[in-house]
């Protein structure tokens, strides 16, 4: 009996961890998703408005949600309080905060971060642009295969829970 519980639960465990890879696959997606709404806000709020950096990150992140709109967030306060220079060490002070950002998130930010506030407003929407042209290129990589690549990521956790099961019976 004792046999049967412990098999069942490496069974769960490692299937388990397969769905939540695949969950953070999704994750991705969706972050690069609310990237690019706060990239859209950004571009139309500097354009007809021209609004101050701090503002404008504050706005950006109200139209966004999760780790896009916290990074937002930070970068507003950062800014406001003027504890760096610039968009640009802000940005990596900010994205240094938040470790678990997926890797092609935080390409993207640290882009964004290089293009504002450098440039006058023909040169920063030119790099919103290109910040939203990369961002949407990382989007179409990971939607690419990813019906395929989640159902791998869940039936590899279930896959190597099998084979834990039997090895250890």
């Amino acid at each position: 009996m004792m046999k049967l519980v412990g098999a069942t639960l490496i069974l769960i465990g490692s299937g388990a961890i397969g769905f939540m890879m695949a969950a953070g696959y999704r994750n991705q997606g969706m972050a690069l998703q609310q990237l690019l709404r706060a990239l859209e806000y950004m571009g139309c709020d500097l354009q007809y408005r021209m609004t101050p950096l701090p503002e404008l990150c504050s706005g950006a992140a109200q139209v966004c949600t999760g780790c896009v709109k916290n990074v937002l967030h930070s970068l507003s306060d950062e800014l406001d309080k003027q504890a760096v220079p610039d968009a640009v060490a802000g940005m990596k002070a900010v994205v240094s905060q938040y470790p678990n950002l997926p890797g092609k998130l935080q390409e993207c930010l640290v882009l964004l971060g290089d293009s504002l506030g450098r440039f006058d407003l023909s040169g920063q929407l030119q790099g919103l642009t290109s910040v939203k042209k990369q961002a949407q290129m990382e989007l179409e990589q990971l939607r690419a295969n990813q019906d395929l690549r989640l159902r791998n990521y869940q039936t590899l956790g279930l896959c190597t829970g099998a084979a834990l099961v039997v090895l250890f019976l």
